[in-house]
């Protein structure tokens, strides 16, 4: 593991807060755990205090109005932090002047303040292995995914499907020939009140 990796390492508790929020987003991606890990772990690459992922988990939902994607999680903490891995990214949602400063949740005055104090949550010596390998961040990516209830993902109907249930509930019906004769008698005495 990269020495920007051990520095970056986030309290369990902080990363379960944080994600537990941010999976109540519209199509975040709750059901896939591979998915669930690789967020996980570019939180845990991104920041560098408990502080700074308490406040994505608070504000980073607030600011989309549904899950945009990992290359937009990054550049949401970008816009009001300097990443831990330096792996800076700008908002392919926001564009043209990037995240506006009102979508970042904090005044620049808290984003100062928790700047300033970029103590690593974990300060394990060089010679030290981490207190969280990444086969236990999965592990609790795993479980948290295990433990939660997610309600089941819907799959897009054709539009012969929502035809044919039109149909079935009677909200929807053939056009009869007696239909078509009615609107070419309207269209008839329409006719021959313009002339």
């Amino acid at each position: 593991m990269s020495d920007t990796y051990n520095k970056a390492l986030i309290h369990k508790e902080a990363l379960d807060m944080a994600v537990s929020k941010i999976s109540l987003m519209a199509f975040f991606p709750a059901s896939n755990e591979h998915a669930l890990a690789a967020i996980l772990v570019e939180l845990a690459k991104m920041c560098s205090t408990d502080e700074q992922i308490l406040w994505f988990g608070d504000n980073f939902p607030l600011a989309y109005r549904q899950w945009p994607g990992i290359a937009e999680l990054r550049a949401y903490y970008c816009a009001a932090f300097k990443p831990a891995d330096g792996i800076e990214a700008v908002s392919s949602v926001y564009p043209d002047d990037g995240i506006p400063k009102d979508k970042l949740g904090a005044t620049p005055r808290v984003q100062k303040a928790i700047a300033a104090r970029p103590v690593p949550l974990i300060e394990a010596p060089a010679d030290q292995p981490p207190e969280v390998t990444l086969e236990e961040l999965e592990a609790m990516v795993k479980e948290t995914a295990a433990a939660a209830e997610f309600p089941a993902h819907r799959v897009p109907r054709t539009a012969e499907q929502i035809e044919a249930e039109l149909y079935k509930t009677g909200k929807l019906a053939p056009i009869t020939q007696e239909d078509v004769d009615a609107l070419r008698g309207n269209r008839d005495a329409l006719q021959t009140r313009e002339m």
